[in-house]
């Protein structure tokens, strides 16, 4: 099901590299934001439910999207067999070069930023039919999307002991 949301050329070592970022992925940050309740539910979900059907393409695209940073950032290489390489196709055939701790970060971000579009995607779903989701709906009341409560603090006096 990896290789359906990310390529990795139906690779059975390279999901194996993933498979722990993966796990800490969906244990971690997705309970997290989601709720444990919630998660359970999805991992017996029925997919043939339209409630359902709408948020778990979402959701895995943020598991995978979210691995994938997290692969990149730690074995500092794409999920791969040749590792973080750059292709180039030429007359001479294809040329292959490494690639530097910048682009790592850069593709990291990119790859992190992508996981929480699709999971912004899925809760904006969730809170647009909170009847069909009450143990999300228990989990995170009234939470922003994003997880993050903003303050605007315009024209107000703070003080910070």
């Amino acid at each position: 099901m990896f290789n359906t949301y990310y390529n990795i050329d139906n690779s059975r070592l390279v999901f194996l590299k993933m498979r722990h970022y993966i796990r800490d992925v969906e244990l971690i940050e997705l309970q997290h934001r989601i709720g444990r309740e919630f998660y359970q539910e999805l991992l017996t979900a029925d997919e043939s439910l339209p409630k359902y059907e709408a948020i778990l393409s979402y959701i895995r695209n943020y598991i995978v999207y979210a691995s994938v940073a997290e692969g990149i950032g730690e074995l500092h290489k794409m999920p791969t067999d040749k590792g973080l390489l750059f292709e180039t196709t030429t007359m001479d055939g294809v040329q292959e070069a490494p690639v530097y701790r910048a682009q790592i970060a850069e593709t990291r971000l990119r790859f992190a930023q992508r996981a929480e579009q699709y999971l912004a995607t899925a809760l904006h779903i969730i809170r647009n039919a909170p009847a069909d989701y009450p143990a999300y709906v228990g989990f995170a009341g009234d939470s922003p999307e994003d997880g993050i409560i903003h303050r605007d603090n315009t024209n107000r006096k703070i003080f910070l002991a």
